[in-house]
């Protein structure tokens, strides 16, 4: 079972108007998080791929929000085993300068 979320934190004070701009998101003890939709029987890959489609449209919106001192976090939980994550993936990690965390199940 793998949940995929990226959390925007650091920036509490705008949680508001940064969730209104990110459709899909919800605020969290002052963060911002979006989740990936896709069923938690998805590999890691396609969640990954997934909130890229959905983020790739907001790049400078979020490059803009890691200047002002946001810290953006992709936090994963996956089952214990081998993880892929493939250069289409990867691709937004890179892209936006997001940390990849993983924790095994």
């Amino acid at each position: 079972m793998t949940a995929v979320e990226v959390v925007i934190s650091g920036l509490s004070a705008r949680a508001e108007s940064i969730s209104s701009k990110l459709a899909s998101s919800a605020i969290e003890r002052g963060n911002v998080v979006i989740r990936s939709q896709l069923s938690p029987e998805y590999p890691l890959n396609d969640h990954l791929v997934w909130l890229w489609g959905f983020l790739k449209h907001e790049r400078r919106f979020i490059k803009t929000l890691q200047e002002e001192g946001g810290t953006i976090v992709c936090k994963c939980k996956v089952p214990k085993g081998t993880v892929r994550i493939l250069p289409n993936a990867a691709e937004m990690l890179h892209l936006l300068n997001i940390e990849l965390l993983l924790e095994l199940k």
